[in-house]
């Protein structure tokens, strides 16, 4: 299929773009509007998702702390108790919880590289909706992170 959107390599506000793949063409100002619109909420779904991560971790090590408290509190009492079983790399690396945060990293690491992708269409308006869609997600997410401690935000 001949596409109307042909990519520029430099900055431009065209309303026309062929967006990650073929069938993804925004090639009138309704769709390219629609287009945006799909981009911010990616974009927003994306800081939601970092936020969802961090929080997964900050619960699986606050079960693993009272896990370890709770044996502390139990080994001074009179009763015999067994010493608690370190477990091995393969039973840390096959627990639920990191193979969960494992499949949420790479959704995470996915979109990110789209996002990029979609950044180095030079498109102003795809920019301004990518800025605007991660805006938003740290406006309704960033300030519960702030109140614990988190992960980093080094990167997208």
């Amino acid at each position: 299929m001949d596409s109307p959107c042909r990519m520029n390599m430099y900055f431009h506000a065209r309303a026309c773009e062929k967006i990650l793949w073929d069938s993804w063409q925004a090639y009138t100002v309704p769709k390219f509007v629609g287009s945006c619109i799909a981009i911010a909420i990616i974009t927003f779904a994306y800081e939601g998702l970092k936020f969802v991560r961090d929080w997964l971790h900050m619960k699986n090590m606050e079960a693993e702390k009272s896990v370890l408290l709770s044996k502390e509190n139990h080994s001074g009492s009179t009763e015999c108790c067994a010493a608690p079983r370190q477990r091995t790399v393969l039973q840390q690396m096959f627990n639920w919880p990191h193979v969960i945060q494992t499949l949420l990293h790479m959704i995470q690491v996915t979109i990110s590289y789209a996002l990029m992708m979609i950044i180095m269409l030079c498109n102003y308006w795809l920019w301004l909706a990518i800025i605007l869609g991660a805006g938003a997600g740290y406006f309704c997410f960033g300030w519960i992170k702030k109140n614990k401690a988190g992960g980093s935000e080094c990167c997208y």
